[in-house]
């Protein structure tokens, strides 16, 4: 069971090698994948610890940074939107991205150490 739960602790950045091949799209699609399995796996508590958090800040972080560059791209392209809803949806996700991978786990440092765990 020990060797099961190791290889399924891994199976986001499996699933990203596997899929993330030939192109912009397969890359995006690769980190959405590996992202929604780590949050899936955190949820149902497959792995904790350290493996956890150091998938999903990069994958959240990979993925939003994948996100802006297409949004740059069709910025550039003028492909759907004007360019203040590019800006917006840019730095929308670019606050998410720092609420995400600074301001809450350092939320949750200063709250564990309040309680005095850890």
């Amino acid at each position: 069971m020990s060797f099961l739960k190791l290889v399924l602790s891994f199976s986001p950045w499996i699933a990203l090698l596997v899929i993330a091949r030939d192109g912009l799209f397969r890359l995006t699609a690769g980190l959405v994948v590996a992202l929604v399995l780590s949050v899936a796996m955190g949820i149902t508590r497959l792995h904790r610890g350290i493996i956890l958090w150091a998938g999903l800040s990069f994958f959240t972080y990979a993925t939003l940074a994948t996100v802006n560059a297409i949004l740059s791209w069709g910025k550039m392209e003028q492909f759907v939107l004007s360019e203040l809803g590019y800006e917006i949806i840019s730095y929308t996700l670019l606050v998410g991205k720092a609420a995400f991978t600074n301001w809450y786990p350092n939320h949750v440092r200063r709250r564990r150490q309040a309680i005095g765990v850890g």
